[in-house]
């Protein structure tokens, strides 16, 4: 087990043995945002630039936005210097709950904005092929000419106009 799944796995262990799933689920998505959001925050955080004790003073800035048990997690993150590693860590608790609900993400692929009638009615479809509940984000792709491309997981279900031209050559050259 490598170093991101070994604290994706204590950290979910964690909030099940506390009681705390839903919370630490909201913290999760709420500082990967203000990381994504606040960039010198974010280079505070995952660098070792700043000493341990001034990361752990901006810290206890936070204790009124996020629970105990998280910011735990995060000093200790940061005291075994594994910061650099935080972002990837809590993407894959994410992943691990979403897992554990029947939720997997995956991607559309367009060369034109879809309607959110028709992701949703492909999800619908996805979701019935994997028996689970899919979840999908488009994406403009503008070397497709026409049609789609799905991937989710690590399965691609290519209905485009440029993968049946692609085809048509690979016969063509095998005759």
């Amino acid at each position: 087990m490598n170093l991101i799944s070994s604290y994706t796995k204590a950290l979910i262990v964690l909030s099940k043995e506390e009681n705390i799933e839903e919370e630490f689920s909201k913290n999760v998505d709420d500082f990967l945002e203000l990381l994504t959001i606040n960039k010198e925050f974010n280079y505070f955080i995952r660098n070792n630039v700043y000493t341990f004790n001034e990361k752990l003073e901006v810290l206890e800035l936070l204790n009124d936005f996020f629970g105990e048990y998280f910011l735990n997690f995060i000093k200790v993150l940061i005291k075994d210097k594994n910061q650099k590693n935080l972002i990837s860590i809590l993407k894959a608790y994410k992943i691990e709950k979403e897992l554990e609900q029947n939720i997997i993400r995956g991607k559309i692929f367009t060369a034109y904005e879809l309607s959110s009638e028709k992701i949703s009615i492909l999800e619908t479809k996805f979701s019935k092929m994997f028996n689970k509940t899919i979840l999908l984000t488009a994406e403009i792709d503008k070397t497709l000419i026409s049609g789609i491309r799905v991937q989710v997981q690590d399965r691609v279900f290519d209905y485009s106009i440029k993968e049946e031209l692609n085809q048509i050559k690979e016969r063509l050259i095998q005759k």
